[in-house]
């Protein structure tokens, strides 16, 4: 398909990892290929990773997430801080964390709906946009 023949997906960058370039994000040469190098998608820069070395940090990231608790609102926003940093903001699996945080807002104690400040509400916003 169309998504899965495009380095970004359509723009989503949903595996992209972020370039240490702190300007760009590192995507696959050959999209299609399980063995492609990832390269920096900002001209400037020249960085690469092989596969192994993308495989190997999202499978340290994913299980690292995996073992947080997942109904601890400051471990969340931490974990979504602290992996912002290493994957693009719409990576799965920073998706995933802003998809449980969303639901926690609101719902859990310390975090209900009545309890929350203006603050707290517009951060429940910004997880959702």
């Amino acid at each position: 398909c169309k998504r899965c023949q495009d380095p970004t997906e359509l723009g989503t960058h949903v595996s992209s990892l972020r370039c240490e370039c702190g300007s760009g994000h590192l995507v696959p040469t050959e999209p299609l290929s399980l063995d492609s190098t990832w390269r920096c998608d900002n001209d400037q820069c020249h960085a690469s990773l092989a596969a192994a070395e993308v495989d190997t940090v999202v499978t340290r990231i994913d299980k690292e997430i995996k073992s947080l608790d997942h109904n601890n609102v400051e471990e969340l926003e931490i974990s979504i801080r602290h992996y912002s940093g290493i994957l693009h903001r719409n990576h799965y699996l920073i998706l995933g964390l802003k998809y449980t945080l969303s639901q926690l807002y609101g719902k859990s104690a310390g975090y209900l709906i009545h309890q929350m400040t203006e603050a707290m509400l517009e951060r429940k916003k910004q997880v959702c946009e």
